[in-house]
C-alpha cells in the first residue's frame, strides 16, 4: 500500500465507521469531489517514493493505544488545468524579470492536488479532564492532515515526472510540482483556536488546502532553539 493507491479496500472496522457517521460516508463517497486515497497511518512498511516520510505516530502509537484507532481520507481531483495555468504565468513572470535583468526570484511550487480531507476516529485514550478530547490532539490531527497533503502531493509529482499522465505534462509541469529536486517540508508553526469542546469518543475531519507560499529555508537553523510557543486559556465555570 502506498500514497498512490486510490479506492483503498475498507475494512470491517472502516465500514462500520462510515455507517456509525453518514455525514461522513457521504464525504467520502462522493465519486464528483472526492477520490479517496491511503494515508500514511495504513502504511505498515515503508514504500517508495515516499520512503522519508513513514512515520509510527499514527500507524502504530496511536493506532494500536485505542486514541486514534482509525482514519479514512480523501482528496480532491487532480486540478491539471490549474497547474497548467500557474506554470504559464510563473515562466511569463521569470521571462519578464530576465528582459527586465531584474534579480531572480523562485517562484512558487505547483500542487496538483488542491485539497485532501481527513476523517479521524478519536478513541478513549484521547480524553482529557472532564470527559473531553484533549486540546492538544488537535494540533496533532492538523499536522497529521497537513503531512498527507504534502506526502500525496510529492508523491502524485513523481508519477508526472515519470510520465504515468503523458510526456507533455512531464515536460511542462515536473519543473514546477512540488517536492521534487530534493525538496521536503516541515511544520514551523501552528496557532489553533479552539471554538468548542468534543466529547470523546468522537469523529472528527480535517481538511487542509494549500492557502499561499513564502519561498524556501536552505540548511539548517544555526541556533539550538526547538520551540517558541504562546497559549492562551479561557476559564469556564463548571
Amino acid at each position: 500500500m502506498t500514497f498512490l493507491d486510490r479506492h483503498p479496500a475498507l475494512t470491517p472496522q472502516d465500514e462500520a465507521f462510515l455507517a456509525a457517521n453518514p455525514w461522513i460516508a457521504k464525504l467520502y463517497y462522493d465519486q464528483a469531489r472526492a477520490v479517496p486515497f491511503s494515508p500514511g497511518s495504513r502504511h505498515v512498511e515503508p514504500t517508495p517514493p515516499v520512503i522519508a516520510l513513514y512515520e509510527r505516530l499514527f500507524s502504530r502509537t496511536l493506532r494500536d493505544s485505542g486514541a486514534v484507532p482509525l482514519c479514512l481520507a480523501w482528496h480532491a481531483p487532480l486540478d491539471f488545468e490549474s497547474a497548467e495555468a500557474a506554470v504559464a504565468e510563473q515562466d511569463a513572470a521569470e521571462a519578464d524579470r530576465a528582459d527586465k535583468k531584474e534579480v531572480e526570484q523562485k517562484e512558487g511550487e505547483i500542487y496538483l492536488i488542491p485539497e485532501i480531507t481527513m476523517a479521524f476516529d478519536l478513541g478513549e485514550g484521547m480524553r482529557g479532564y472532564h470527559g473531553v478530547a484533549h486540546g492538544g490532539i488537535f494540533g496533532l490531527l492538523i499536522d497529521e492532515c497537513v503531512g498527507n497533503y504534502l506526502a500525496l502531493n510529492q508523491a502524485t509529482s513523481y508519477t508526472v515526472e515519470q510520465g504515468a499522465f503523458g510526456q507533455q505534462k512531464a515536460q511542462s509541469l515536473s519543473k514546477r510540482l512540488c517536492g521534487l529536486g530534493g525538496t521536503t517540508a516541515f511544520t514551523v508553526g501552528m496557532d489553533v483556536r479552539f471554538f468548542r469542546k468534543i466529547d470523546v469518543p468522537a469523529a472528527v475531519v480535517v481538511r487542509t488546502w494549500l492557502g499561499g507560499y513564502t519561498g524556501r529555508i536552505a540548511g539548517e537553523d544555526a541556533t539550538h532553539t526547538c520551540y517558541d510557543a504562546i497559549a492562551t486559556f479561557t476559564v469556564y465555570v463548571l
